[in-house]
C-alpha cells in the first residue's frame, strides 16, 4: 500500500500549480478516486530494474503515468457516456470541466515524461 500512497501523492503534487481553483479540484477528484495502478506498478518496475534509483525521478514518473492514465480513463467515460447530447444548464460547467480536466491530465502527464532518459531514446 506505501506505493499506491506515494504514487498517489506524487500525481496530486504534479497538479497543485492547475488554476483556477474549481478546474484543479475537478482534476484531484479524478486523481483521488482513480486506482493507482499504473503508478504503482511504474514504482515497482522502477525499483525491479535499479534497486538505487532516485525515489524522488521514479515518483515523477509514476506520476506522470498515472496522470496520462487518469485522463485517458476520464476521456473513456466522456466518450462512452457522451455528455453533449444532453442538454445542460448554461450555469452547469461540469462536463466542460470533464473534458478539459481530461486535456490537462494526459498533458501535465507527458510533461512529467518528457524529461526522462525513454524520452530521449523514443
Amino acid at each position: 500500500m506505501e506505493e499506491a500512497e506515494q504514487a498517489r501523492a506524487a500525481a496530486r503534487e504534479a497538479i497543485t500549480d492547475v488554476t483556477p481553483d474549481g478546474l484543479q479540484t475537478v482534476i484531484d477528484d479524478h486523481v483521488v478516486s482513480s486506482s493507482m495502478l499504473p503508478g504503482v506498478l511504474t514504482l515497482l518496475s522502477a525499483r525491479v530494474v535499479d534497486g538505487a534509483v532516485d525515489e524522488h525521478a521514479i515518483a515523477q514518473r509514476a506520476a506522470g503515468v498515472q496522470l496520462i492514465y487518469d485522463g485517458l480513463r476520464v476521456t473513456r467515460g466522456l466518450v462512452s457516456a457522451e455528455p453533449w447530447t444532453a442538454a445542460d444548464a448554461p450555469d452547469d460547467p461540469g462536463d466542460d470541466l470533464d473534458i478539459l480536466a481530461a486535456d490537462v491530465l494526459v498533458a501535465r502527464g507527458f510533461r512529467l515524461l518528457a524529461r526522462t532518459e525513454a524520452a530521449d531514446q523514443a
